[in-house]
């Protein structure tokens, strides 16, 4: 495996983690929150 193609395996982790906390955050805050949760469905 060359540095490149290691560099982009990393990007596309870091990627998808950071997509897994951000809908794990929404999810969390429309549960919190009545109004966001309507206006979500």
């Amino acid at each position: 495996m060359n540095v490149i193609d290691h560099v982009r395996d990393m990007a596309a982790a870091g990627l998808h983690s950071n997509v897994r906390l951000l809908s794990s955050l929404l999810l969390t805050m429309s549960n919190n929150n009545p109004v966001f949760h309507l206006k979500l469905k």
